[in-house]
């Protein structure tokens, strides 16, 4: 296995030396430090997406086990995890916390195996973002694959958009790795390799371009956004389909303007031209308005019968109060639309109106009872 695949590759121990500030742009260097660290700090919400997508694959892994797309999702996930227990930012503010230019001519840094321990990380790291890269790439093929076949709208939706997401800012975050990689690489022939210090084997070379030995995966994946996803579309292209769309806009109006209308008559069967009646109905001096269509609403009069079987006006007698309530209990539970009471009084009051009407009944006469129904109603009838 290569160095910068190893999971659990060994720290080398820290210890400083002096240096004369002329022999090294420490400044410079410890620039680039805090950049790659910020750099780092910053793709928090990549860590938010990775969570997204670690609950989307345990929400769907049982009921889509067997399906390609989510075997991709998988593998991406994977490179996340891996991702997290590198833990870079630790490791360089260790690395920046043995940094000290206080003195005037000299510097104190720490040996060239700790610096190579970081690039060495840096080399692993951006190798498996350009997994991340490969991986969402295949399973959002996959998922567009189904949404065009006419299948999985909805959760192929929201897969799509997790893992573009996680796409995009892996390549962005792949390139800041890659530019840190190659600035800090041109400090390491100042800084002085500690004798006696064997790490990892000696014939293990970092390369010069982190870019040119990652190979084919970096330009095809990260660098070519064309040959990537092939969603770029040049100005020229967008003006002559939008023109084109225009063309056929204008040609279907002047079609459907020469189309020629039927009119039947009881004699026979007349043509007419449609622009002929638009142009003759455009020269008209005596226009008027369409008048504005309008209901009218007859009232009954005194002695006309009004069905109002379910309201108030329906309370003549014990039977017909009896009959309202029985009405109503079934209006508030089936049909609410025509329930006089169902917003204004709830459901405990309702069945103690029931229980009160129940006794009043017995004890009251009829034409009292009927009075005290109707002003009890009235309070809770919507008007």
């Amino acid at each position: 296995m290569e160095v910068w695949n190893e999971i659990e590759l060994p720290i080398p121990p820290y210890s400083n030396y002096k240096i004369s500030k002329n022999e090294i742009d420490i400044r410079k260097f410890t620039k680039i430090l805090q950049q790659t660290i910020d750099s780092l700090k910053i793709v928090e919400q990549f860590h938010y997406e990775a969570a997204q997508l670690s609950r989307l694959i345990f929400m769907n892994c049982k009921q889509f086990r067997m399906m390609k797309g989510l075997h991709e999702m998988k593998k991406c996930h994977q490179s996340l995890l891996r991702y997290l227990k590198l833990d870079l930012v630790t490791s360089l503010e260790i690395f920046k916390g043995f940094i000290s230019y206080e003195e005037t001519t000299f510097c104190t840094l720490p040996y060239r195996q700790n610096l190579d321990f970081i690039l060495i990380r840096l080399q692993g790291l951006a190798m498996l973002l350009i997994n991340v890269v490969s991986s969402a790439k295949r399973s959002m093929t996959y998922f567009l694959g189904l949404i065009k076949a006419g299948s999985f709208y909805i959760r192929g939706t929201v897969f799509i958009s997790t893992l573009a997401s996680i796409w995009d800012q892996s390549r962005e975050f792949c390139k800041h790795v890659v530019n840190h990689y190659n600035l800090l690489l041109s400090f390491r022939k100042d800084i002085k390799e500690k004798p006696g210090l064997n790490w990892i084997e000696s014939d293990y070379h970092l390369p010069e371009d982190l870019g040119l030995w990652l190979g084919d995966k970096w330009t095809q994946n990260i660098i070519n956004r064309t040959y990537d996803l092939k969603l770029l579309i040049k100005e020229a292209d967008i003006a002559e389909f939008s023109k084109s769309i225009c063309e056929k806009i204008k040609t279907q109006k002047n079609n459907r303007g020469m189309k020629k209308s039927v009119e039947l008559s009881d004699d026979e069967m007349i043509i007419v031209n449609q622009e002929k009646i638009i142009d003759h109905s455009l020269e008209l001096d005596d226009v008027k308005p369409i008048p504005r269509l309008t209901m009218k609403i007859h009232k009954p009069n005194d002695n006309a019968e009004i069905d109002c079987s379910h309201s108030i006006s329906a309370l003549v007698s014990k039977d017909s109060v009896e009959k309202f309530i029985k009405n109503e209990s079934f209006y508030r539970k089936v049909n609410q639309m025509k329930s006089l009471t169902i917003n204004k009084m709830k459901k405990k009051s309702w069945k103690e109106f029931q229980h009160d009407i129940k006794n009043k009944s017995v004890l009251m006469q009829e034409k009292a009872f009927i009075e005290y129904v109707k002003d009890y109603l009235e309070e809770y009838i919507i008007k």
